[in-house]
């Protein structure tokens, strides 16, 4: 968990592996399919999607015998997740559902969390930000009531973009600045480049190109050092938009070329 926390998903699924043996040694059921969640909630952020499914489907078969709820509901949420993110949104909806009344059932706060600012986001995604909001602060308000850090930066960036695409760019700046204090003092780097590059994106809808342009180079030379492609795109579409924006065409096409053979592959 503290790997994940700070983006070594690598290392998070290396010693999840560990956790995996030495729970099948004793028999300890319970720990076996959480281990098994764990593996595949980080696969997913390694941007391994069928791995993260195959061993949260391994987790579901583990932890259904003994009604383990939470390794269920985390199992759940990452399947459910990865289903979004390959625009499987009807099937993903049901199951962040799902996650929900098993969460509640077992009481256990982190995947409600989680799902409840996934679902919010998804209404985010469909441009319906007033009924966005009021989900993501219920999320955000049990992260900091029962200290969960991850499902808290996801929440601050959550919020933030909704905020901006809603055009409330006050509040949304606030955000975008406490979640990056946070994640810069946590250690984690997906989301402080994901805040990054958000902030560019406000930046860049504000006509601020030059603080625009920092950020996003920000965050594309940290995703760069990463390997993450995906963020890596994210910001450099936002700097070809700004040099757009700037009168500098040629050099906008560059960045624009490097997304979109980025996408095709």
């Amino acid at each position: 968990e503290l790997y994940f926390a700070t983006s070594d998903f690598a290392r998070a699924i290396a010693d999840g592996e560990r956790v995996l043996a030495l729970a099948r040694q004793v028999g300890d059921r319970t720990t076996e399919g959480a281990a098994l969640a764990g593996m595949g909630w980080a696969a997913t952020w390694a941007h391994d999607f069928d791995r993260a499914v195959v061993l949260s489907r391994q987790a579901i078969e583990v932890a259904e015998p003994i009604d383990a709820k939470s390794v269920l509901a985390g199992a759940t949420f990452t399947i459910g997740f990865v289903h979004s993110v390959i625009g499987r949104l009807d099937e993903a909806s049901a199951e962040l559902d799902q996650v929900l009344t098993l969460s509640r059932s077992a009481g256990e706060p982190l995947y409600e969390s989680f799902a409840i600012i996934y679902k919010a986001f998804f209404s985010n995604w469909h441009g319906e930000y007033a009924e966005a909001l009021p989900a993501i602060s219920e999320s955000l308000r049990l992260s900091r009531e029962h200290n969960l850090l991850v499902p808290l930066m996801f929440g601050l960036f959550c919020r933030a973009v909704t905020l901006t695409g809603k055009g409330d760019y006050d509040e949304a700046l606030a955000t975008f600045d406490e979640g990056l204090a946070l994640t810069e003092k946590a250690g984690d780097e997906v989301w402080h480049q994901r805040l990054l590059n958000g902030s560019g994106w406000l930046h860049i809808e504000l006509g601020d190109l030059d603080p625009a342009l920092d950020f996003n180079r920000r965050c594309s030379e940290g995703a760069r050092k990463r390997g993450d492609h995906e963020t890596i795109a994210n910001a450099e579409i936002n700097l070809g938009d700004t040099f757009m924006a700037k009168g500098d065409p040629a050099l906008a096409r560059e960045f624009l070329d490097g997304v979109h053979r980025l996408v095709k592959d």
